[in-house]
């Protein structure tokens, strides 16, 4: 079976960030990726951003309430340092959303591809 993952080429007559409402619905349907709980999950978005920006919603990962927002150790109280905080490999977790992603659409889930130059290369197993 092949992977595949998403790339998405940046533009620098487009610098908006990429927006894709079905991949934020599934990741706020997945666990938190720190402590597991299924409630009150929210899509962090977690990628390279410009300044006052979000991050592409394809780099978003799944956080609760607690550990995105409202925690002494959240994701918006420590920014960068949240991932070494916690132990994560935030690359890491974020092929592993977008293979679940994949996984699923190819399961029979509806697919959008994201807005704005989207390109899918598949990803060899090993």
């Amino acid at each position: 079976m092949i992977a595949y993952a998403v790339r998405i080429t940046a533009s620098p007559a487009n610098p908006r960030p990429t927006r894709h409402s079905d991949y934020l619905r599934f990741i706020r349907r997945q666990p938190c990726v720190v402590c597991a709980t299924p409630y009150g999950v929210e899509s962090a978005h977690s990628g390279q951003r410009g300044l006052g920006q979000k991050a592409d919603d394809c780099f978003a990962l799944p956080l609760c309430r607690y550990h995105h927002r409202t925690g002494k150790y959240s994701h918006h109280v420590l920014g960068k340092r949240f991932w070494g905080f916690h132990g994560l490999d935030r690359a890491g977790l974020i092929k592993q959303m977008q293979q679940l992603w994949d996984d699923e659409c190819l399961n029979g889930g509806a697919r959008q591809d994201f807005k704005r130059e989207v390109r899918v290369h598949p990803v060899g197993n090993g």
